[in-house]
């Protein structure tokens, strides 16, 4: 659906390159992740929103 360009209020792609996954690009995000404050908190894959007063403008 996405590829033929058929998501209802999107344009069609002008280009779709192929993606290739990074196993190196992989574990760094995953090591930067785990730096974070919240990383522990919460489940895999749990989505959440963290604020704190002052850091938003």
């Amino acid at each position: 659906m996405i590829l033929e360009g058929k998501v209802p209020g999107q344009p069609q792609a002008l280009s779709m390159p192929n993606l290739t996954w990074s196993d190196s690009l992989e574990q760094e995000a995953r090591r930067q992740a785990e730096m974070c404050e919240s990383a522990a908190k919460w489940l895999p894959g749990e989505v959440r929103a963290v604020s704190r007063v002052g850091e938003l403008e």
